[in-house]
């Protein structure tokens, strides 16, 4: 069947049957991205829809579907360095763990900030002259383990209170780590100074012993900072090991921490996972299926599920995938993505939008408007993807790392005929996430009535 009519008025028509084992366009999701509408339907009512555009008649439902009004001030808004409401501080570049997967292996060494160092970003970051939000964040991370570099993380979170009080400026705290090393003396610093804690931790003991290591001590510790009731989630990276073990994971958390509240699943980025499309196929379809399994099961035991693309279910606006981040790495530069930290990383010097200098923070504005201006106006493969208006265009972090093949197969929107294929995906997959049967027929799903007022914060460790 073909909806080009509908195509062309922003309206698109993804076959999806097989996602409920049944013939491909058995079942229509019907998405209007700009209206910020999708729903699922019957092949006849979405005939009706076409038949009745073509002909220039008007309904309730298709007047809600060309109702785009409200984002079509959507442009390619430029950003500036004044805009930065986050601040990575790449503490370190020391790790006391060798995951599998990790990104940033490559970029291990001795290398570490200093206070004089942090000192400067965050009289830049906090300052009051900046046009940024008043509520800023600060999220200790690491190219390693930030919690190796202790005494600076404390010391740094003083400043930061000091001198954001005397700004004017609400300041955040958030802490990225392994979750092996934690003290009595850290656990009371986190809580009295109300930091957000994420501990990557794979969940399962024969998983994290395999991806990680060290089960007993991240758990153990896990429960001690969830008795301290610092507020916290688990971050679970999932391979080819645990994507369909993503119920299991729910079920092993509830059982054995019942205080962790939220979960989080990213999948793995590391290309040597996926050496052709039908592994990236098969990976992403076994991962969604036991996704949604699990968010059910989860909402029953209370437990806060979340993807990396859970934007995508509320139909949130986004032309980019993440800005207003800013990282500060070991070496003293400055950069938009904590995935890049180190000179011996791939991309690294392309990825360096300033550094300090002078007891000042010195931007390559040149560097920075070519990072900053790609976005699904800019990036020619988003042009005619349906789903550009939610995606953002995707991780350029993972764009980076990925082989060329894969990230061309996964970002690519086949087209046959002018209609969608139900194998078509971009960096969100918008068809697996969208193909619920909590949708029904003729009921429109709404998602947020503007673009997100806090951006994604970027991939995490």
């Amino acid at each position: 069947m073909e909806f080009t009519t509908l195509n062309s008025n922003n309206i698109y028509t993804i076959p999806v049957g097989e996602y409920f084992d049944k013939d491909c366009e058995s079942c229509f999701i019907v998405y209007s991205p700009l209206a910020n509408i999708f729903y699922l339907s019957l092949p006849g009512d979405v005939m009706k829809l076409e038949e009745a555009i073509k002909n220039g008649q008007s309904t309730d439902l298709l007047n809600k579907l060309l109702d785009q009004s409200a984002f079509k001030d959507l442009g390619n808004n430029e950003i500036s360095t004044d805009s930065f409401c986050t601040l990575h501080l790449l503490l370190n570049e020391k790790c006391n763990f060798h995951c599998k997967y990790c990104y940033s292996a490559e970029g291990r060494s001795s290398a570490e900030l200093n206070m004089d160092q942090i000192k400067t970003t965050l009289d830049y970051f906090l300052s009051s002259d900046r046009e940024a939000v008043r509520d800023r964040t600060i999220m200790f991370m690491g190219g390693g383990e930030p919690v190796l570099s202790w005494k600076l993380l404390e010391k740094a979170t003083l400043y930061a209170e000091d001198f954001a009080k005397e700004q004017g400026i609400i300041v955040h705290f958030s802490l990225t780590t392994n979750g092996s090393i934690m003290t009595d003396k850290m656990l009371d610093f986190m809580k009295e100074h109300n930091f957000t804690v994420q501990i990557s931790f794979e969940i399962l003991p024969e998983i994290q012993n395999a991806q990680r290591g060290s089960y007993d001590a991240v758990a153990a510790n896990l429960v001690r900072l969830t008795e301290k009731e610092i507020n916290n989630y688990v971050r679970s990276t999932i391979t080819e090991l645990n994507v369909e073990r993503i119920l299991e994971m729910v079920e092993h958390c509830h059982t054995h921490f019942p205080l962790v509240k939220k979960m989080s699943c990213q999948q793995v980025v590391d290309p040597s996972y996926f050496t052709d499309k039908e592994k990236v196929d098969d990976f992403f379809n076994k991962y969604f299926a036991s996704y949604r399994t699990a968010e059910e099961t989860a909402n029953e035991y209370g437990i806060t599920l979340r993807s990396s693309s859970s934007h995508l279910l509320n139909c949130s606006k986004r032309e980019r995938f993440c800005y207003n981040l800013l990282c500060l790495t070991p070496y003293g530069t400055l950069t938009m993505c904590p995935d890049v930290s180190s000179p011996n990383e791939r991309n690294y010097d392309s990825s360096v939008i300033g550094k300090l200098e002078n007891d000042s923070v010195k931007f390559d504005q040149t560097a920075f408007a070519r990072l900053s201006n790609g976005s699904i106006h800019t990036i020619e493969k988003c042009h005619t993807c349906y789903a550009r208006w939610n995606c953002g265009s995707g991780c350029p972090s993972s764009r980076r790392v990925q082989s060329r093949e894969r990230y061309l197969h996964v970002s690519s929107y086949p087209q046959s005929n002018g209609r969608h294929h139900p194998s078509a995906r971009c960096g969100s997959n918008l068809p697996c996430l969208a193909a619920s049967p909590r949708h029904h027929q003729g009921l429109p799903s709404r998602g947020a009535g503007s673009r997100d007022s806090h951006p994604s914060r970027g991939p995490y460790r």
